[in-house]
């Protein structure tokens, strides 16, 4: 019978943290190599795990967060994860604000080795504007004359963003490039969404329709198309638009 090996030891350094994300229920694990291992723990961390695949948990309180997939371990580089909680009803933030400690595991399968320690820090991201949707995609029509970029992207339920302005502005990142489009006017069509339910648009915006004849930007829109067709579309990013400032809507991975 062979028994899993256990090593209570951290192959990172003690800088390394976990970010939780209130509004996804997700956290970030981030951790850089070691500089201070005895040759024990080197021995481990660089020879017996090195390039070994293993799954991941983070434990705050009662909220667990794990891997969905593999990752091969290398002791030389930068780590940096999103683990997503292992179920719907828990690591609400109301629990997990109650702790100051997070405790990670790294569990190797093939070799029923597994590694624990602490985070060197705990945080909460309470509000990130910029993960307000998700799922971004679009479909875009080169017919001459009838060019279009209908735009989608599904709502993230805890998002607190109730900006004043009824002014958005959409820019889509092409290559990581941003590329501004003309703002659009949520009190106008296609949207015409009324005063009451202004301060929570985010909830309600999302299909964004760019039909390039109707629009001032005529030749920006159809040029935007083209390159949405002939490059890599990776994201696109809403905000409002007031005296010049932007309020960050949302993103997501596009087509």
């Amino acid at each position: 019978m062979i028994l899993a090996q256990v090593f209570h030891l951290n192959c990172f350094d003690l800088n390394s943290s976990v970010i939780y994300l209130r509004q996804t229920r997700q956290v970030i694990f981030q951790a850089w190599p070691s500089t201070t291992l005895n040759s024990d723990q080197y021995y481990i961390c660089n020879t017996i795990v090195s390039n070994k695949n293993f799954t991941m948990n983070v434990q705050i309180g009662t909220s667990v967060f794990s891997t969905t997939a593999l990752v091969a371990f290398d002791s030389t580089s930068v780590l940096q994860l999103t683990l997503n909680c292992g179920s719907a009803s828990s690591c609400v933030y109301s629990e997990v604000n109650k702790y100051s400690i997070a405790l990670f595991t790294l569990n190797f399968p093939d070799d029923d080795i597994t590694i624990q320690s602490a985070a060197g820090s705990l945080r909460n991201r309470i509000f990130d504007r910029l993960s307000c949707k998700v799922s971004a995609s679009a479909l875009v029509s080169l017919e001459l004359g009838q060019e279009k970029i209908l735009a989608s992207a599904s709502p993230v339920d805890e998002c607190a963003v109730r900006p004043t302005s009824e002014m958005i502005q959409i820019i889509a990142y092409i290559n990581n490039f941003p590329i501004s489009l003309t703002p659009v006017n949520l009190s106008a069509p296609p949207f015409s969404l009324p005063l009451i339910i202004q301060p929570n648009f985010i909830k309600y915006v999302n299909s964004l329709p760019f039909v390039c004849a109707t629009r001032p930007d005529r030749e920006n829109c159809v040029n935007l198309a083209r390159q949405m067709l002939q490059n890599e579309f990776t994201n696109f990013v809403g905000g409002k638009q007031e005296q010049g400032q932007r309020e960050v809507l949302g993103n997501g991975v596009g087509i």
